[in-house]
């Protein structure tokens, strides 16, 4: 799995609102526009456990936060 993908796909999300509706409620539709193969679909399914979008920033339930720049 291409980690350094999966970062660019949440950084975009961060940076575009709708691809959080899309990552969060058909992950699937993501597939074409990133290259993604099935582990990568998978890993952003996992993902929807992000509980909150601040600015550029991205938290998980885990705690962890992602930040866009």
């Amino acid at each position: 799995m291409d980690q350094d993908k999966i970062r660019h796909v949440l950084r975009s999300v961060v940076e575009e609102s709708e691809l959080m509706r899309q990552m969060q409620q058909d992950p699937e539709s993501l597939r074409e526009r990133f290259d993604l193969n099935d582990r990568e679909v998978e890993a952003l399914t996992s993902a929807r456990m992000i509980v909150q979008v601040q600015d550029t920033t991205l938290t998980f339930v885990t705690g962890t936060t992602i930040t866009a720049g």
